[in-house]
């Protein structure tokens, strides 16, 4: 008996041709040769070769759901927590939008032009504007924060106030990140305002990851906060 362990690939019947001639293949290898070449069919026979590749996977597929395996799991509940942006947000967010660039340094007498970087991807320089101004001065960012590391940006603003109810009541925190640079802004304000906090983010080896989660989940752990990178968390708590 051959069983296939997988959290993604042959589960979605949305995957490729590729990754589901391979599942199939590792399963019972006896269509399209050794190789699943489909390099000299037209597209119509190709997505004929997938809807069969389809039909003979999905008798090996074994779909559970959460609510099944673990019956003492609390149903998830989700709040959606809109905040706005701040001035300094606002302003860059504006100036990317409509002229494509980002003034880094503002005029004076010394430099009347002033300091100022174009974009060419201007939706990621959009997703920092909304993250926290910071990014766009990230190498020259102060070695001490003030007040300025929370007002300067809405989401820093609003856990500012969430983070100490949460403790208060006792709950534990995830946080999650797309951007790792971020986390380092994020961590300088929780060092700044005394949270004590774990972080887990690509750079983090293996084995120190099962530690973390561990003393995260501990009764008696000092850490309510734990900030995560998307990518390296989600692959770690699975």
């Amino acid at each position: 008996m051959c069983v296939v362990c997988t959290a993604r690939g042959c589960t979605s019947f949305n995957a490729t041709r590729t990754r589901n001639f391979s599942c199939y293949h590792v399963l019972q290898g006896t269509i399209l040769g050794a190789t699943g070449d489909t390099a000299d069919m037209d597209e119509e026979e190709k997505l004929l070769v997938i809807d069969r590749l389809h039909q003979v996977l999905r008798p090996f597929l074994l779909r559970r759901l959460k609510s099944d395996v673990e019956q003492e799991l609390k149903p998830k509940i989700e709040k959606v927590i809109k905040c706005n942006m701040s001035a300094c947000q606002w302003r860059l967010y504006n100036d990317i939008r409509n002229r494509g660039a980002i003034e880094l340094q503002p005029k004076s007498e010394a430099d009347p032009s002033g300091k100022k970087r174009t974009t060419t991807n201007i939706m990621m320089e959009l997703r920092k504007a909304c993250n926290h101004p910071y990014l766009f001065w990230y190498d020259t960012r102060p070695d001490m924060y003030g007040a300025e590391i929370i007002r300067s940006s809405g989401k820093f603003e609003l856990l500012h106030r969430l983070l100490p109810k949460f403790k208060a009541t006792g709950h534990k925190v995830l946080i999650f990140f797309q951007m790792t640079k971020v986390m380092d802004i994020f961590g300088d304000y929780l060092q700044w305002t005394g949270h004590r906090f774990l972080r887990l983010d690509g750079t983090t080896d293996s084995q120190r990851r099962g530690e973390l989660i561990e003393i995260f989940n501990a009764a008696e752990s000092p850490f309510a906060i734990f900030i995560l990178s998307t990518k390296a968390g989600g692959e770690s708590l699975k």
